[in-house]
């Protein structure tokens, strides 16, 4: 810090002597190399900018520290302008004074004697001894006097000079060019006043210096000769560094004390409850909400933000209790709980009132169908749900509609056929009618449903050998399988369609209708043709019948397979969303369907469809599965039944009965199964041309 304070008010002597035209090489090449250090090094904004991913009590403490030393020196710089500007005064007057009292204590007439005789005589020595007391008691660094003929220009002069390191004066008489009289001198003559340089006007030996100049007179009070003194600034100028440097030291152990106590208060009331709410705010965006919040209680910017920290942590703790409350009551049933909202403040509020929104949405037609289901518990046939609902909601309000529906005109059958003693009976056991009712309709649809399908002539007429696994989910099912024979062959159809249960049912009614219009009407046979007929008029219905009901967008369709095989084994085939698997003894080889799902209209024409041509092989057994055949989930570890298992049962058991190899597969799937519920509906076709 010495250094670099040296080197400042070096800089400012070097600006002050190139403005009197004095520069010191040496000077110029330190300013030179402090400028240069300047640039190499980054500024105090960039190093505090590069600061930033500090911690905030280190900050605060380099921008403490920053404003400290920039306070320290400008103190010590203040301190040494004004002492310096003390010292010039005090050397500028005292230099004047010496010259005065030199200029008159010489006789003119011995100083003239001394310079024509050129002689040591007795006016040379009192001159002499005169000089040196001077010079000696002065510590100057040049002392003279002469005469001065401002005639005679700048080229000549007469003088008598005393020099440090020399034992004697000596007279130049104009044997020697001066130099010495500057301006000043010669404005001192000319006016007959004393008068002293500039400071740092002067370069003694690479030191700056100072001059005065103070003419002496004749009888009749004329300039006739000037003295001149010379002193050099050294020893003024490293007293005055050293004041600098002793202030700037002095400032600087005054600036640390003044500043501890606002340090220390910084630490405690910023850096630390900064710091304590940063590791707060890492625990809880890590999902840890239990923890103590440091709270300062201030009316400041950090007590604030510690304060709204914590009511913050209190917000979300109370927030994730009423949803977590939410969640518990409606897994155990209890859909009529709501959290309370109005404890929260703006947007929170409006989450919780999102969340007791959604709890109505789900409540509301569970009520209503509980309300109803209980009105024809309570023999009241006539009940039905009357509001209006959308998706899952409107297929189960469909549903108990028509179940009422159903149960009321049973009833109202039974009434009439049955005796006065059967309807008091009937009264009593209504609850174990309407469950009897239920499953009554759901065998009879079954009985329904299977009449859909082929009769077995069928595909003895068509197949060497065959097998055949239908196990709706829930008595009806969505999987049907289709046949008819033509004189050069046979078509198979296989086809899952969406969901299961009745609405599964009812759409492969609508399926089966639409085959059976499409291949016997029609009397087509192309398994390309039929796949695009029968998408178009699925989409057709199913089109019309969403638009009436104006609901959201619904998939109804189906997975459909369309073969058609030759007398001879030759098979060509086209599929959307299914598989169908073939092995010959030595492998399986699956063909897959392509991504296509019937109903939703996407073909243009037939020729979107792609035709798979198998040829004829004696060895060759076809299987088509529903996809609720090998997605079945069970054993140890809960995965889905899968195409390994299924296709390495057939290559292993290849050689035997169809029938026999459809039975491993079945028991397979339901040891695999285990206390798992079905997902879906199961089927499998089985054939060998």
């Amino acid at each position: 810090m010495k250094r670099l304070f040296e080197t400042m008010i070096n800089g400012l002597h070097g600006m002050k002597r190139k403005a009197h035209g004095a520069q010191d090489p040496r000077h110029v090449n330190r300013i030179v190399e402090v400028a240069g250090d300047a640039q190499s090094g980054d500024s105090p904004a960039q190093a505090i900018n590069q600061s930033f991913h500090m911690p905030l009590a280190t900050k605060v403490l380099i921008i403490v520290l920053l404003i400290i030393v920039v306070n320290t020196l400008a103190i010590g710089v203040f301190s040494y302008i004004i002492h310096r500007n003390d010292t010039i005064k005090y050397n500028s007057d005292r230099i004047m004074a010496i010259a005065k009292s030199a200029a008159m204590s010489i006789i003119p007439d011995e100083l003239r004697y001394a310079l024509d005789t050129n002689v040591k005589n007795e006016h040379y020595l009192r001159l002499k001894k005169q000089f040196e007391d001077i010079f000696a008691e002065e510590k100057l660094h040049y002392f003279y006097g002469g005469t001065f003929d401002p005639k005679a220009g700048d080229d000549e002069t007469a003088m008598i000079m005393y020099i440090e390191g020399h034992g004697d004066m000596f007279g130049l008489n104009g044997s020697v060019r001066s130099t010495i009289f500057r301006q000043e001198a010669r404005d001192a003559f000319n006016s007959g006043k004393a008068c002293v340089t500039e400071v740092y006007a002067l370069n003694v030996d690479g030191v700056p210096g100072v001059a005065a100049y103070a003419p002496f007179f004749d009888e009749n009070n004329k300039p006739i000769g000037l003295v001149g003194v010379i002193m050099s600034l050294e020893e003024a100028i490293s007293r005055s560094n050293s004041f600098a440097f002793t202030m700037l030291i002095i400032s600087l152990m005054i600036f640390i004390v003044i500043m501890w106590v606002p340090i220390l208060y910084m630490r405690k009331a910023v850096a630390k409850p900064l710091s304590s709410l940063q590791i707060a705010s890492n625990k809880i965006t890590n999902g840890e909400m239990d923890i103590n919040m440091p709270v300062r209680k201030s009316n400041d910017e950090v007590g604030l933000l510690s304060q709204n920290f914590c009511t913050m942590q209190e917000i979300v703790i109370g927030m994730q209790n009423d949803i977590k409350k939410l969640l518990e009551n409606a897994l155990e049933g209890n859909l009529s709980y709501r959290a309370k909202s109005d404890k929260y403040p703006g947007e929170w509020r409006e989450v919780i009132t999102r969340f007791n929104s959604l709890m109505d949405t789900l409540s509301l037609p569970i009520d209503e169908v509980a309300v109803t289901l209980q009105e024809i518990a309570n023999g009241n046939f006539g009940a039905r749900i009357e509001s209006d609902y959308k998706g899952d909601f409107d297929r189960m309000k469909k549903s108990v509609n028509s179940t009422a529906i159903d149960l009321d005109k049973y009833l109202k059958e039974k009434e009439k056929a049955e005796n006065d003693a059967y309807k008091a009976d009937l009264a009593k056991g209504r609850a174990e009618a309407v469950s009897e009712v239920m499953l009554s309709s759901a065998r009879y649809a079954n009985r329904i449903q299977q009449n859909l399908l082929p009769q077995n002539n069928v595909f003895s007429k068509a197949f060497s050998d065959y097998s055949i696994i239908w196990h709706p989910r829930d008595i009806v099912g969505g999987d049907i399988y289709w046949a008819k024979n033509f004189d050069k062959g046979t078509v198979l159809s296989v086809c899952d369609c969406t969901g299961h249960g009745t609405p599964g049912a009812l759409l492969t009614m609508l399926v089966a209708s639409t085959l059976e219009t499409v291949i016997s009407e029609e009397n087509c046979s192309d398994s390309a043709q039929i796949l695009y007929m029968v998408d178009q008029r699925l989409a057709n219905v199913l089109k019309a019948k969403n638009d009436e009901m104006n609901s959201m967008e619904i998939h109804d369709g189906c997975d459909l397979v369309v073969m058609f095989i030759t007398k001879n084994g030759d098979i060509s085939m086209s599929a959307g969303n299914i598989n169908v698997f073939s092995c010959d003894g030595n492998e399986v080889t699956r063909y897959k369907g392509q991504s296509l799902f019937i109903g939703e209209g996407r073909l243009v024409n037939k020729n979107e469809v792609v035709v798979i041509k198998i040829q004829s092989n004696p060895n060759n057994k076809f299987y088509i599965a529903s996809d609720g055949l090998y997605d079945q989930i069970g054993g140890e570890q809960k995965k889905q039944f899968g195409f390994k298992t299924l296709t390495s049962i057939i290559l292993e058991n290849h050689y035997e009965k169809l029938a026999v190899i459809s039975g491993k597969i079945w028991d397979a799937f339901e040891e695999y199964r285990g206390e798992e519920a079905r997902r879906d509906d199961v089927e499998l076709i089985a054939f060998k041309p």
